[in-house]
């Protein structure tokens, strides 16, 4: 029984000890809000302004949309193949015929610029 009233003891000895350490957290928090308030006293002056509206000007550039008048064309434009080489194509009626402006052939490389270039003055 003589571990009991050693148990106790060291008991009473951490309480003690808990009780003084929850003190002194205790007025150390007291102390620093106290001195936290007193310099919190001196912000509290307080400034007086007297704001005036001031008149500014800003220029905002506009966009200014102008019409435009697409021009009517009397005629309409149809646009079909004939055959894939514009040689052939000049000997139909229809290019003969009509005011065939533009004549297309197949491009497979500069090779074929040469003879493309016999039809520049064919229309």
């Amino acid at each position: 029984m003589n571990w009991i009233s050693g148990l106790e003891r060291i008991n009473r000895k951490i309480i003690f000890a808990g009780l003084s350490f929850i003190l002194i957290i205790f007025l150390l928090v007291a102390v620093f809000l106290k001195n936290n308030q007193n310099k919190n006293e001196s912000f509290k002056k307080t400034i007086r302004v007297k704001i005036q509206p001031t008149v500014t000007i800003t220029i905002v550039p506009t966009i200014t949309v102008i019409p435009t008048v697409l021009p009517i064309k009397s005629s309409s434009k149809i646009l079909f193949g004939i055959g894939s080489q514009a040689g052939p194509a000049l000997d139909y009626r229809l290019v003969q015929e009509a005011p065939v402006h533009m004549l297309t052939s197949w491009y497979n490389g500069t090779k074929d610029l040469e003879w493309m270039q016999v039809y520049t003055t064919l229309l």
